[in-house]
């Protein structure tokens, strides 16, 4: 048996290590640590884990892991060049470009697809672009069986390189995936596995086992293959899948009030989202998944404790809008409506629409607010809108139309508004 001595949290670790060293108190609560360090090579690459019990080392033994005959993952396309082959997805409707998961910022269970990938000719530009030795820059040549077998299957995806944590989240049928955002699929393409599947891969108990193998804030591909994955009874699958699929809804429904993303269908004002309820939800189905993925991994009430010390736990937050923020979101919508991007009865089916969509469907590149037949505006709409003519095609006007239709008093000037401040508010949205 060795003797270690855990201080990572203390200010003074010189007084704290005295302290520890005259002490022979073996305790839980104790910085110190008696284990043989054998022990470590239970784990893939034998980390230093000494404060961690046999029991969660065991975990790499006794479970299968997460590579298996059932779950498969992948890492995926680097372009090497993303300024000349990726775009933004409402700035390209060619159908050779293909929705992109390239990995993006941390968020568990659902995430929004905002890229495309050039696709012309299976790729031809990308596998033509050469570095000055005469290579393919792009690592395409590589990813022969990737392509074929795994691009546009239904998946998880997550950014392999965050420093918020591990965040899984769906990938939907009918997009590609990148190097930095790779993907566990399911040999059938079972979704009902996959999300609960999802659920495993999102909770503190996966998440812990997952950090004991690796340096802060790098999710490689074989890491997250080497995890240990219960068996899941039919159960199981049952209980996990369903509250996958309901942090997954609730998540996309608070997107759908984003202009900029592919869920949208309208601005909050209109069909008023609950965010306190759907927050307080999304919080209390995370625990319920937590503490059954840890009766799952039989991890102790101490290894518990443990686990969640080291992974901070995934309470989701939202910051909600101000008066004026929803304000100028509804007029920014309404110019949309008033140049027929957006249809103004699109909230209506609002209930429908969120029931109707899937987690695994395929990926739709037009937003909800758009794929409906647009109705006309009590003020006729024209190919080109004027701001200040106060006339029939004047922009200010129809949108005064657009919100009196709706009910809706603006406290904003709207002409000044547009005249001053929209450009600079629509650049900021599409995050230019």
């Amino acid at each position: 048996m060795t003797t270690f001595f855990r201080l990572m949290d203390e200010e003074n670790k010189e007084n704290a290590l005295k302290a520890a060293v005259k002490s022979s108190t073996i305790s839980t609560e104790s910085n110190t640590f008696y284990t043989n360090p054998n022990q470590f090579l239970s784990i893939p690459g034998a980390p230093f884990c000494y404060w961690v019990s046999n029991d969660v080392r065991d975990s790499f033994k006794l479970f299968e892991k997460t590579e298996s005959e059932q779950l498969v993952a992948r890492q995926g396309l680097a372009t090497s060049d993303d300024f000349r082959f990726l775009r933004l997805i409402w700035e390209v409707s060619d159908e050779n470009w293909m929705p992109f998961a390239k990995g993006g910022e941390y968020s568990q269970f659902y995430s929004d697809v905002h890229l495309l990938v050039n696709w012309l000719s299976k790729g031809e530009e990308i596998r033509a672009n050469l570095n000055d030795k005469g290579n393919v820059r792009s690592n395409i040549w590589m990813l022969g069986e990737t392509i074929s077998r795994y691009f546009e299957r239904p998946g998880i995806t997550w950014p392999r390189r965050t420093q918020k944590g591990l965040g899984m989240r769906v990938l939907p049928a009918g997009c590609f995936f990148g190097d930095k955002g790779p993907t566990i699929f399911e040999a059938n393409n079972d979704t009902k596995t996959l999300l609960a599947t999802l659920a495993i891969v999102c909770s503190s108990a996966y998440k812990y086992l997952v950090s004991l193998q690796m340096c802060f804030g790098s999710y490689e591909v074989g890491v997250i293959c080497n995890t240990p994955m219960p068996t899941l009874s039919e159960d199981d699958i049952d209980y996990l899948s369903k509250r996958a699929r309901k942090i997954w809804s609730l998540k996309r429904i608070l997107d759908s009030v984003d202009e900029c993303s592919s869920a949208f269908l309208c601005p909050n004002l209109i069909i008023g989202i609950e965010f306190d309820s759907s927050v307080q939800q999304i919080n209390l189905l995370q625990e319920e998944i937590n503490s059954y993925c840890f009766s799952l991994f039989k991890f102790s009430e101490n290894d518990k404790n443990l686990a969640l010390r080291e992974c901070v736990e995934d309470i989701y937050e939202y910051k909600a809008p101000t008066k004026t923020e929803n304000i100028e979101s509804v007029i920014s919508w309404a110019v949309g409506v008033a140049f027929s991007r957006f249809n103004i009865n699109a909230y209506k089916t609002f209930s429908d629409e969120q029931e109707n969509i899937l987690p695994f469907s395929s990926f739709c590149k037009k937003q909800p607010a758009a794929l409906y037949k647009h109705s006309k505006l009590e003020s006729p709409t024209v190919s080109i809108l004027t701001n200040g003519f106060e006339s029939n095609s004047d922009l200010p006007i129809a949108i005064h139309h657009i919100l009196k239709s709706l009910n809706i008093e603006s406290s904003i000037d709207i002409k000044s508004w547009i005249d001053k401040s929209f450009f600079s508010y629509h650049l900021k949205c599409s995050g230019q």
